[in-house]
């Protein structure tokens, strides 16, 4: 059975085309077009690498902000049973995923055969969220990449703000001009995002596995500070970005 799974996002849509849990081939497409119109080109570019075509496609399954949005899936499903299905085929057992992409992070307690037993978000604020991340490197004049190298680096951590990205704006800037290392700024930043995650976990229940997704996954620094403070090993995958749309594929009931 070939099927779609489609994670329409804040930033960019993400699609899975799978084949008998096979990923024939998959995208990742920054747009600034309306959801249904994105999720369309999306789907047309990932069939084009498959060499394959529309009428092929069994089932379709949107996921994410703008799931409703899209106007030819055959169904829609939330970003936690997404996630969960995502997730659970490659850990194999019940764990806790962490999902944390631009517009919200959740964490989601997973069961037996990637059941959604419990879950948490923080979907009202941009704190522990990619966004909060963008705002940063907006203040400082980097990319993400700089930040988080910036960030393993540093000596020491200048705090920020763990609750609201506005008044986190202020602080950096505030750290700036008090001199603090970009270093030791940048260290502050992952620090307060890997605070807001953890508390989004603790709401959740944190299984003895912790499985790590989206955009803010990418980041190395925040994954050794989760780590660090859970004592536990953080599982990310090789596409942390891709896990809610694969998830989305496997959902074809």
């Amino acid at each position: 059975m070939l099927s779609a799974g489609i994670d329409v996002g804040q930033h960019a849509i993400k699609v899975v085309l799978l084949e008998q849990n096979i990923v024939l081939a998959y995208q990742n497409m920054v747009t600034e077009v309306d959801a249904d119109t994105g999720a369309r080109q999306a789907l047309e570019n990932t069939l084009k690498e498959a060499n394959t075509s529309f009428d092929r496609i069994q089932r379709i399954v949107s996921t994410g902000l703008g799931r409703k949005e899209v106007s030819f899936s055959h169904l829609q499903r939330t970003q936690e049973t997404c996630a969960a299905r995502g997730a659970y085929p490659v850990l194999g057992k019940a764990c806790t995923v962490l999902d944390a992409g631009a517009g919200g992070c959740r964490a989601v307690k997973v069961g037996h055969g990637g059941k959604v037993l419990d879950f948490a978000s923080n979907s009202k604020c941009a704190s522990g969220t990619g966004s909060f991340l963008q705002i940063a490197c907006e203040v400082l004049q980097i990319d993400l990449a700089k930040l988080d190298m910036l960030a393993g680096q540093a000596d020491g951590i200048a705090k920020v703000s763990t609750t609201c990205a506005v008044f986190a704006e202020s602080a950096i800037i505030s750290n700036v001009h008090r001199g603090f290392s970009i270093e030791d700024i940048c260290a502050g930043i992952c620090d307060s995002v890997a605070t807001r995650l953890l508390e989004v976990l603790s709401r959740a229940g944190i299984e003895k596995d912790v499985f790590f997704c989206g955009g803010v996954a990418q980041s190395k620094t925040i994954t050794r500070t989760l780590e660090r403070r859970l004592g536990a090993t953080i599982h990310v995958p090789t596409h942390p970005l891709l896990t809610t749309a694969l998830g989305a594929a496997r959902c074809i009931s």
